[in-house]
């Protein structure tokens, strides 16, 4: 189980990071024109929390500072997964189909998260 979940880890911090910096890149174009639902700054902000919760899914468990930061960082991450794809897909009614790009990481995180708060702590 701690192999797995370890893999889980990795990976979601990956595609966090990914993700992340993405975010953080095109901000400008985000936040720009008359679709956008949020502005600039708060897809850099979105971003950069991103990445900072992929950092706490690894970092506290490799170095055993803090490991009680891998589980939240992990559901911070869901929570953060979900808020945004909610706030971009829900007035255009696609929810079922791109949901499940943020729905996916978010239900493997949350699993991370109950992983390590109660199944096998660092």
């Amino acid at each position: 189980m701690n192999i797995l979940l370890w893999t889980l880890q990795i990976g979601l911090a990956l595609y966090a990071l990914m993700g992340g910096s993405w975010t953080v890149k095109t901000a400008g174009k985000l936040g720009a024109g008359d679709h956008a639902r949020l502005p600039s700054s708060a897809w850099v902000t979105l971003g950069a929390l991103q990445m900072l919760f992929a950092l706490g899914l690894v970092v506290p468990g490799a170095f055993r500072i803090l490991p009680g930061l891998t589980a939240l960082a992990a559901l911070c991450l869901a929570v953060e997964m979900v808020g945004t794809a909610s706030i971009l897909l829900a007035p255009k009614r696609l929810m079922s189909s791109g949901m499940l790009w943020a729905a996916i990481p978010a239900l493997l995180a949350a699993f991370v998260a109950y992983g390590r708060w109660t199944l096998i702590p660092l």
